[in-house]
């Protein structure tokens, strides 16, 4: 299970709050509501729409751990278009597709 900022309580939907150490001390943000389900759906609803928005939080992540990891990887290894797929340019050109995919560009 995807755990991450949001979840539900009862039919509302929250943002979580968030604490951060920080050197001069500590940083807080405060929750606050996102939205309510409505009578549509029920209290296990409401926990599948903060799934849900807590996985696109961690898609979100992933995608730009992925694009630092694809521009740093540019930067060291040469092109070689005729590399077979466990050579790290395939690995590379794989990557930066999916990056293109998963951010709805293809």
């Amino acid at each position: 299970m995807i755990t991450g900022p949001y979840e539900a309580i009862g039919k509302v939907i929250r943002k979580k709050p968030i604490q951060t150490k920080t050197e001069t001390g500590t940083s807080f943000q405060i929750g606050f509501p996102v939205c309510e389900v409505t009578e549509y759906l029920d209290e296990d609803g409401a926990k599948a729409v903060a799934a849900l928005l807590n996985r696109g939080d961690a898609l979100t992540d992933l995608v730009n751990t992925s694009k630092r990891a694809a521009e740093v990887m540019e930067r060291h290894i040469y092109p070689k278009p005729d590399a077979g797929p466990d050579h790290p340019y395939s690995v590379l050109q794989a990557l930066q597709a999916a990056i293109v995919r998963a951010e709805g560009r293809s």
